[in-house]
C-alpha cells in the first residue's frame, strides 16, 4: 500500500548535516510529475522528476510528504539514484519511524503533511515556503538593518562572535566559500569550519571561513590584511548556525548594526 498523495503541490525545507546548514530541498507535484530539487547554499543544484502515477520504486521525498502507511515499499534515493526498501515501522498521525535503504529516519507531520525529518546526520526543517523561490533562496543574501554599530542578530542571539579572518584564498566561483573552507580544513589538520555571515554593501551574505589555532583565515577571500580588518565578518555558534540561517530566511530574525 502507498501512502496517500500530499494535499499540497510544494513544500521548502532546510537541510542540516553535522550542525552546519548546507542546503534547501524543495519538493513539486503539479499533478502528472513530482520533482525534487536540491539546492546546496554552496554548490550546484540538483533535480529528480518522477512522472506520476508512479511505476517502479518510489522516491523518497515522495514517499515521505504525506504519512505513509506502516510497511514497506520498493524506493528510489532521488539523488544516488540507490533503490532499496523504504519502511515505516512505528506510524501515528504526527510522526513516523522507519529506514530508509537501511538508514533509520524519524519523520514529524503537521496537518497530514512532513514538517521534520532526521535521517541519519541529515536533519530537515520545513521553512513554510508558498512557492518555490528563484534558484538558491540565500545567495541574495538578506538585508542589513540599522546604520551603525556592528553587526549583530535581532533578536539577540548568545554566543555570536565578530571575526576578522585572514584572506588567504584566490578567486573562486561563487557560492563555494563552504567548498574553499572544506579544502583548507581537510590539508590543514585542527582547522574547523566556522560559519556565519559577510557584509557585502548593505546586505549579509551567508559565509564560510576556518578557524585555526587562535587565528582564522579566509579562503576564499583575496586582499590584504588590511582590506580584512575593514570587513565584517559575524560567526555563529556552531550548534545554531543552520536554525540560525532558516529564521533569517523566513524573517523571524534579522541581520542588523546595532550599538
Amino acid at each position: 500500500m502507498l501512502a496517500a498523495a500530499p494535499a499540497e503541490s510544494f513544500a521548502h525545507f532546510q537541510m542540516e548535516v553535522g550542525g552546519f546548514a548546507v542546503g534547501v530541498v524543495e519538493l513539486a507535484r503539479d499533478g502528472s510529475s513530482f520533482t525534487y530539487r536540491s539546492r546546496p547554499f554552496f554548490g550546484p543544484a540538483r533535480e529528480h522528476a518522477t512522472a506520476l502515477p508512479v511505476v517502479g520504486p518510489m522516491p523518497e521525498g515522495l514517499w515521505l510528504w504525506s504519512v505513509p502507511p506502516t510497511g514497506c515499499v520498493s524506493g528510489l534515493d532521488e539523488l544516488t539514484e540507490q533503490t532499496g526498501p523504504l519502511c515505516a515501522t512505528e506510524v501515528s498521525a504526527s510522526a513516523v519511524e522507519g529506514t530508509m535503504l537501511g538508514q533509520p529516519f524519524s519523520a514529524r507531520y503537521r496537518g497530514g503533511t512532513l514538517n521534520e525529518l532526521t535521517v541519519g546526520s541529515a536533519h530537515f526543517t520545513r521553512a513554510g515556503a508558498k512557492q518555490a523561490p528563484r534558484g538558491n533562496p540565500f545567495t541574495a543574501g538578506f538585508a542589513l538593518g540599522g546604520t551603525a554599530g556592528s553587526l549583530t542578530l535581532e533578536p539577540a542571539v548568545a554566543g555570536l562572535r565578530r571575526a576578522s579572518p585572514r584572506p588567504v584564498g584566490q578567486v573562486v566561483k561563487e557560492g563555494a566559500c563552504l567548498e574553499a573552507a572544506n579544502d583548507y580544513v581537510a590539508a590543514h589538520p585542527g582547522a574547523e569550519v566556522v560559519l556565519g555571515l559577510v557584509v557585502e554593501g548593505t546586505r549579509a551574505f551567508p559565509h564560510a571561513w576556518v578557524r585555526e589555532g587562535g587565528a582564522e583565515v579566509d579562503p576564499s577571500a583575496v586582499g590584504s590584511a588590511a582590506e580584512a580588518a575593514g570587513s565584517e565578518y559575524l560567526a555563529f555558534p556552531r550548534a545554531q548556525a543552520g536554525r540560525l540561517y532558516l529564521e533569517l530566511l523566513s524573517g523571524q530574525r534579522r541581520a542588523v548594526r546595532a550599538r
